[in-house]
């Protein structure tokens, strides 16, 4: 039985592609992220965690941005991001 290796590069990089943290650094602050744009390319937790973050007030809420749709703003995800880091 052989094992492969696995590669720590996404697909993206790997193929010359901007990854994932460059794609959000590029948006601008006042941009919105809907949550599975957060979760899979921001911030790799699981939605409950995620949820209890913005209940304990770790995390900012999101907003409406219509009636069946809420999103981050980028500059508050940016601050909170910061903040975390800050707090380790």
């Amino acid at each position: 039985m052989t094992i492969k290796s696995l590669s720590l590069q996404s697909p993206a990089s790997a193929a010359g592609e901007p990854s994932a943290s460059h794609e959000f650094d590029a948006l601008s602050n006042s941009a919105y992220v809907r949550r599975n744009y957060l979760l899979s390319r921001v911030i790799p937790v699981a939605p409950t965690t995620l949820h209890r973050w913005v209940r304990e007030g770790r995390f900012p809420k999101p907003h409406r941005i219509g009636p069946k749709a809420s999103a981050w703003l980028v500059g508050e995800v940016r601050a909170a991001l910061a903040a975390m880091a800050n707090n380790t």
